[in-house]
């Protein structure tokens, strides 16, 4: 029997968190090697309505900002 599994992935565009899990599900789903039975539906977030359209500041330093971390920390999580 084969299965078929539908992941939703709700996300923000700009966020990069999203893209470190969007990119950490499409390494899991080629290394296990189900790729023909994983259909993956992405739909739109927006997690900050508020956020400027333009960079306000780099984007390590907007990481360590926001999430209170330092600047080395911000850059190896991105």
């Amino acid at each position: 029997m084969v299965y078929m599994v539908k992941i939703i992935i709700w996300s923000d565009f700009a966020c990069p968190y999203c893209y470190i899990g969007e990119a950490r599900l499409k390494k899991a789903i080629d290394e296990l090697g189900v790729k023909d039975n994983v259909q993956v539906d992405y739909r739109a977030f927006e997690l900050n309505p508020g956020a400027s359209k333009e960079a306000a500041m780099p984007m390590p330093e907007l990481i360590a900002k926001r999430y209170q971390v330092s600047l080395d920390v911000a850059k190896q999580q991105i």
